[in-house]
């Protein structure tokens, strides 16, 4: 079977709408988790307050800068917030189309970029308050004008163009650290893309004469990157050395290594050394087998084109592992720093499974196209269904705390993640209060910075109310010691994640 331009033009539109579709019609299902009540808190704020309290976490503040804006014209509520990220993954989608156009044939760019419209990642970030999606898009728009100029000749080539993927990588690093290492695969692709010879008598004199074939121009704009980053590298250097003292992501192993491949396709964590593990494992080697004998069977282009299309994931990949097992430094090696690349990897595969079908027996390459189809099948259903969200659904039971509130009612929450919650959810009169344990990190700057008065002793004591009545937000299972005058009003509101009880102050 052999699919025109024009059919596989169709099956991206096809794509493209069923991921429309699919990120836009469940976008408002699941309640906002941590990270995007965080996200919700800080553009609750104003511009200076943002870059103070993202200052003392661990990322950027580009992200929010732009959610605040947006926020300012369509609101904070789940569909206001989580459309942004959607519309820049919709936009990532096209950007790969038209990369991919620039790589490989177009028969084969549309169907790739067809599988990575409606993969588990793309549809999973793209439902999520988060910065993911804008990096996604910034990042493949950088990638998308470095193609177009190293493909020039390079008296074409344009400055302006190299201003572009300079500013545009840049906003790339302020939105989150990590969008950096797809600078590995540009200059890779950089080094190599120049077919001329340059001999040396050692690999480093030879590694030397490549490189004085690269385009200076190039080089110019990698150095602009760190000369617009100035600003905020003092910032950086503190949050990293914060985070190395001790971070919460375990560290790196064999399983958290296939863990990252197994959430990208089936979106199943791996969490033991047992079948799912040794399964994946064996799924992996073998592609990994067949996608090398296709690189060396391809022709010298379409090599190109696969290398540096597995380089945009495999450099990062790479890169955050050893990064990782270094001595003195905390692991970065999570999941979901990874959706960042995530298109790269969705095209790889499926380019070097549909080249598989061209260079290798036909049956073992529609046998790597049929594996690739069902395993982001599996993993974008199991991300629809919300495995990964139903133990959250405060956006359910918030609403029965607010019918049931009084005004004069206070709302205290007894942990940092329920304050958060609570805080994206409040519609009452009264500010969520917040349980002073006396222990801050950086998460807790939007609390104890950013609001006054919301802060209760631990003790509760001398705790009153206008109505009387006082509402305690727990973590289930969890029973905060109140004082001997309160008595509990009533049966708790019972959520997945969070209880709710109403007190009366006697």
């Amino acid at each position: 079977m052999r699919l025109t331009d024009t059919q596989s033009r169709i099956i991206f539109v096809l794509s493209f709408g069923l991921s429309a579709l699919l990120q836009f019609g469940r976008i408002t299902t699941w309640s906002f988790w941590f990270d995007e009540s965080y996200t919700s808190s800080l553009i609750a704020t104003d511009f200076s307050q943002i870059i103070h309290l993202t200052s003392l976490d661990v990322h950027p503040p580009f992200y929010y800068l732009v959610l605040y804006g947006w926020s300012k014209i369509f609101g904070t509520s789940d569909l206001a917030l989580r459309s942004f990220s959607a519309i820049f993954m919709l936009l990532s989608i096209v950007l790969l189309a038209w990369l991919l156009k620039r790589l490989v044939e177009k028969r084969y760019a549309y169907v790739a970029a067809s599988v990575a419209a409606i993969a588990p990642f793309t549809i999973r970030y793209g439902q999520e308050a988060r910065m993911y999606a804008l990096i996604s898009a910034i990042v493949l728009g950088a990638t998308y004008i470095f193609i177009i100029q190293i493909q020039k000749k390079r008296r074409e080539r344009s400055w302006k163009l190299w201003v572009a993927y300079a500013l545009l990588m840049t906003l790339a690093l302020y939105t989150h650290y990590f969008s950096i290492l797809v600078l590995l695969a540009h200059f890779a692709y950089a080094l190599f893309h120049d077919t001329r010879t340059k001999d040396g008598k050692t690999w480093l004199i030879r590694l030397k004469n490549r490189i004085s074939l690269i385009d200076r121009r190039f080089l110019k704009s990698l150095i602009l990157i760190p000369v617009l980053y100035i600003p905020w590298i003092p910032t950086m250097l503190d949050q990293v050395s914060a985070v190395n003292e001790g971070f919460w992501i375990p560290g790196v192993s064999p399983i958290s290594f296939v863990s990252v491949f197994t959430t990208l396709t089936i979106f199943q964590e791996v969490f033991e050394y047992g079948p799912l593990f040794f399964g994946a494992l064996a799924v992996l080697v073998a592609f990994a087998f067949l996608g090398f004998k296709v690189v060396l069977k391809a022709i010298a282009e379409e090599q190109r084109a696969l290398w540096f299309v597995s380089a945009g994931f495999l450099f990062p990949l790479v890169s955050l592992l050893l990064m990782s097992i270094l001595p003195f430094t905390s692991s970065y090696f999570y999941f979901r720093y990874f959706a960042q690349f995530s298109m790269f990897f969705y095209a790889g595969i499926m380019l070097f499974a549909f080249y598989g079908v061209k260079y290798l027996r036909p049956w073992l390459g529609w046998t790597m196209v049929a594996l690739v189809l069902a395993a982001n099948t599996v993993g974008s259903v199991r991300v629809l269904a919300g495995v990964d969200k139903d133990g959250v659904n405060i956006n359910e039971t918030w609403s029965q705390l607010e019918e049931n509130y009084q005004e004069g009612d206070r709302i205290i929450a007894a942990s940092m993640w329920q304050w958060f919650n609570a805080h994206h959810y409040n519609n009452t009169s009264t500010p969520v209060e917040y349980l002073d344990t006396g222990y801050f990190f950086g998460s807790h700057a939007p609390i104890y910075e950013a609001r006054e008065n919301i802060l209760v002793n631990r003790d509760l004591e001398g705790v009153t109310s206008e109505s009387g009545r006082v509402w305690m937000i727990e973590p289930s299972n969890f029973v905060t010691t109140t004082p001997d005058n309160w008595q509990q009003v009533g049966e708790e509101i019972v959520g997945r994640d969070t209880d709710f009880v109403l007190y009366e102050v006697l």
